[in-house]
């Protein structure tokens, strides 16, 4: 279990003799059991598989790097959601701040995703693709897909930190945010859409069922009232206070312009002063969402979000009178909470293949 989510994954890595080095990560629940369909055709392609349902991810990297089968040359290709891709980073991550690590001189992996989760924002901002289209369901494309993999050029891309501090209990934590954080509404709305389908997974079988559902509960919401973000929050940019639209129900904070299952809700604006969002420019995009029915018909492409503002740091701090529960999410994963004091800022860059 991690961050709230089942993770059952596998560790793939190429046979003896494969000049890509390329090592994968499939997460079998991703995509409606896709990743548990496609892991025979890695084997029957003469690959090594390694569960990590067996072993923490962590485990298996620090026994692949003691036994020299993570080199200076491995890249690794994740076959799962953005949970998967974030889980990755992490353990990677903790792998490589230890000097046993670091005294190696091998750099950290490249990585590069195939996508069997639901919205595929990573893969799609690193142009891996939208979804799941069978790369994998022949020992001919699976050749093809490690070829891509092998030949695709590198980037960096952005690392944030979000230190959230519970106002009522002052517990204090740290999260990682790789595609976006956001509070309000849009995370209620999540909230409830992830809540019936850990209780009904079987509902769930399709991406047009999933928007509908997504839709239905943005409505339902519509009837509710929210507290208003200017009502119960101050946020500041660089230090400086940012004025929050009146009419705002959630803010929404992004590291990459896909949001939603691909949504691009940013666009440059030389009259404010807006450039091009990019993922390894150590900035951060906020923008403001009006209402409940936005958030429920936001994958439907109809409405359009507020630009706010770009900014290396940001800092949301909750009113005296700020109205309790607050839903908030980051990359994805919805959760409520008592008022959080958040501070998001810079962490570190990792690399990517494009």
């Amino acid at each position: 279990v991690h961050g709230g989510f089942l993770y059952c994954c596998c560790f793939v890595i190429m046979s003896e003799g494969n000049s890509a080095n390329v090592v994968v990560f499939i997460n079998t629940r991703s995509g409606g059991q896709m990743g548990a369909k496609i892991l025979p055709n890695f084997e029957k392609a003469g690959i090594v598989v390694c569960d990590i349902f067996k072993k923490s991810p962590q485990i298996w990297i620090e026994e692949l790097l003691s036994s020299k089968k993570i080199i200076a040359e491995t890249r690794i290709l994740i076959a799962g959601g953005d949970g998967t891709v974030k889980w990755i980073f992490e353990s990677l991550k903790h792998v490589w701040e230890k000097p046993e690590t670091s005294s190696t001189g091998i750099q950290m992996p490249y990585i590069a995703v195939l996508p069997l989760g639901t919205g595929n924002d990573f893969s799609r901002i690193t142009k891996w693709g939208a979804k799941y289209s069978g790369q994998a369901s022949s020992d001919k494309k699976i050749k093809k897909l490690i070829e891509n993999v092998s030949n695709a050029e590198s980037q960096k891309f952005d690392r944030w930190n979000a230190l959230l501090e519970n106002t009522k209990t002052k517990e204090i934590k740290n999260e990682a945010v790789v595609n976006y954080f956001s509070f309000g509404v849009d995370a209620q709305v999540a909230a409830e859409f992830d809540s019936l389908r850990s209780r009904k997974p079987h509902v769930f079988k399709s991406p047009i069922v999933n928007k509908a559902i997504y839709g239905f509960y943005g409505v339902i919401e519509v009837f509710k009232r929210h507290p208003k973000i200017h009502n119960n929050f101050q946020i500041k940019v660089n230090g400086q206070e940012l004025t929050i639209p009146k009419n705002s129900k959630a803010i929404i904070i992004v590291n990459i312009n896909s949001y939603s299952a691909g949504i691009k809700v940013w666009s440059p604006n030389t009259k404010k002063g807006f450039a091009e969002s990019s993922f390894n420019d150590g900035r951060l995009e906020i923008l403001s969402m009006s209402s409940a029915f936005q958030a429920g018909l936001i994958r439907t492409r109809i409405f359009r979000l507020a630009q706010l503002a770009q900014t290396e740091k940001i800092e949301i701090i909750p009113k005296e009178n700020c109205v309790a529960p607050m839903f908030y999410q980051i990359d994805g994963e919805p959760k409520k909470s008592d008022p959080l004091h958040v501070t998001i800022q810079f962490s570190d860059q990792v690399g990517v293949l494009i």
